[in-house]
């Protein structure tokens, strides 16, 4: 799992970082906190495909220009992410090192192309290891293509973090789009039967989930025992849970970065779904959060002091805070949570 993240340069953050990360944290603090770029940081620091990590960031912070050149502090200089992973069987640390870099664009030819810029990446994994580059080209709509494509070859960093994924809970209201890829990939991985014990939890008589095709098109149906369902026809907080269920299953290890999970959520489901992170985790994945929720840090110590292993101890609280892009965290861990409770009150009240 992913046990430390710091930052130089990226996005807001000119300095700053996270120690000793737990299976289960959540990030607290005000708007324009760092919170959300934290979870962007861990997403390209981490992944086995940084170039579609950085287009995925990118996307993330959509703007009329290209949001690619605020990846970097101020647009200038560089930015340095360093994730330092522990492997589960030796606890031996392992560090990636994620440079990035973005230079405008100069000249006529770029300007035809309506090309902005680039960022490269520069990623140097474990002692020894050959360091690996990426070039990402971005346009003016904010569309982006690799230059140079890579595959990272630290195989050491990969088996002691696993794969990692970015769950938005932000945009569900835009279709289930977002719930096609989940689906397939437990399906793929023989994870489905996983997916669906977190959807009983909220849908209890659901018996299956299936892409079919109604018309001229496939979509994403809930299967009961007397109909199907569209699960566009649903509420967004239905759909913002099937995704979560579905991401959270499609893999028994590695680590989620998951987005405001509260949204589109009514109280019971805010139970519901912490319930559902944590049994992820006591099954075996790390999820880093963020959350504006009191109730849903409530739910969530709730349902990890009356999970069959109580795994309280593993959730901590980073309560974060960005002042002239210095990055600083209080933490609360296990029982430290329902203590300062009232302190964690003044935050999100």
């Amino acid at each position: 799992m992913i046990t430390a993240i710091e930052f130089d340069g990226f996005r807001g953050i000119k300095t700053g970082a996270l120690r000793d990360l737990s299976k289960l944290v959540v990030l607290l603090g005000k708007n324009s906190s760092g919170k959300s770029t934290i979870l962007d940081g861990l997403l390209i620091g981490a992944s086995t495909r940084p170039v579609d990590a950085i287009g995925r960031a990118v996307r993330r912070r959509m703007t009329n220009g290209s949001s690619a050149s605020w990846l970097v502090y101020r647009r200038i200089g560089k930015a340095t992410i360093i994730v330092a992973g522990a492997e589960a069987t030796t606890s031996r640390g392992v560090r990636r090192k994620t440079t990035l870099q973005w230079s405008e664009s100069r000249g006529e030819q770029p300007d035809r192309n309506n090309l902005l810029g680039d960022i490269r990446a520069r990623i140097e994994g474990v002692p020894g290891s050959t360091p690996l580059e990426a070039r990402v080209s971005f346009f003016a709509d904010n569309k982006y293509q690799p230059v140079i494509e890579v595959q990272p070859r630290d195989a050491e960093f990969q088996k002691s973090t696993g794969p990692i994924r970015l769950i938005d809970m932000r945009g569900v209201a835009a279709g289930n789009v977002e719930v096609d890829r989940p689906l397939t990939e437990a399906k793929a991985n023989g994870r489905m039967h996983v997916a669906l014990d977190f959807l009983r939890v909220v849908v209890p008589d659901l018996q299956n989930l299936e892409i079919l095709k109604p018309s001229e098109s496939y979509e994403v149906f809930m299967i009961h025992s007397d109909s199907a369902v569209p699960l566009a026809m649903a509420g967004d907080g239905i759909r913002g849970i099937v995704r979560l269920c579905l991401e959270l299953a499609a893999t028994n290890d590695g680590t989620v970065l998951l987005e405001e999970p509260e949204v589109h959520q009514h109280p019971a489901s805010l139970r519901q779904s912490a319930q559902i992170i944590v049994e992820a985790v006591r099954r075996g994945i790390q999820v880093i959060m963020t959350t504006h929720s009191l109730e849903l840090i409530d739910a969530l110590a709730s349902a990890a002091a009356d999970s069959k292993e109580n795994i309280l101890s593993e959730l901590k609280v980073e309560r974060v805070e960005l002042n002239a892009g210095v990055l600083t965290t209080t933490s609360f861990r296990g029982e430290e949570v329902a203590r300062m409770r009232n302190d964690l009150e003044m935050e999100l009240r």
